[in-house]
């Protein structure tokens, strides 16, 4: 059954498009020019230390586990189909509980709330983590997770500027072990698109409610339209 949409605006987009950057210049544009908005996670992160912050995330997870079973019970279910090693089963496993409690948060008409890690982004994580083929069944028992948001801008990059910002983060990120970037982003690109299409298909999203945007352009020392 689905679930009623959200007041939400998710930024979806591959490894180092810089979604995180378009969503943070827009979220103070919105600001500067007096419109009711909030950005989840900037309040979770803002002048808090790692430790702090995660402790408040993990009173969030198991809230969830405690007040939803069922719910937490479906997650475990749909997890355990994706072959995921320990590590990120437990990783994606906390992300999804973690994000479940901040999007029941966001219940306010007045604002717009901005995510730039949100449902297209976790089942996305969640493939790429995974060792099976994508398919339009597991990715739906995913998204009959979460209530839709209004809009998604989708954010791509030429892949030459995204494989330098990934190159700038460092060795611990993680597609940076692979041989052949080029091949790795197309095929991000690739799953990133199905799950849009299956998103459209089975009507969690109207495919009007869906921006592309091409970060080409530098501002703030971040290549963006």
């Amino acid at each position: 059954m689905q679930l009623e949409s959200k007041n939400i605006t998710e930024y979806c987009g591959i490894s180092g498009v810089g979604k995180s950057t378009l969503l943070r210049a827009d979220f103070y544009y919105k600001q500067k020019k007096g419109k009711d908005c909030a950005w989840p996670r900037k309040s979770l992160y803002e002048d808090k230390s790692w430790f702090y912050r995660n402790i408040l995330k993990a009173f969030g997870v198991v809230k969830q586990i405690i007040l939803h079973p069922k719910w937490f019970r479906k997650v475990l279910k749909i997890l355990s189909n994706y072959k995921l090693s320990n590590k990120d089963f437990f990783q994606l496993l906390f992300n999804y509980l973690s994000l479940k409690n901040t999007m029941e948060k966001c219940n306010s008409k007045k604002y717009e709330y901005l995510f730039d890690e949100g449902v297209i982004q976790i089942i996305w994580a969640t493939y790429m983590r995974s060792n099976i083929q994508f398919s339009n069944e597991n990715c739906k028992c995913i998204f009959d997770l979460f209530s839709p948001p209004k809009k998604i801008i989708f954010v791509d990059a030429p892949t030459e500027i995204i494989v330098e910002r990934l190159k700038e983060r460092g060795r611990n990120t993680r597609i940076l072990q692979f041989q052949d970037l080029k091949s790795e982003i197309d095929y991000m690109r690739i799953i990133l698109n199905r799950i849009l299409e299956c998103a459209i298909k089975i009507q969690y999203i109207d495919a009007n409610s869906i921006i592309k945007i091409t970060n080409t352009k530098e501002i703030d020392g971040e290549k963006y339209d």
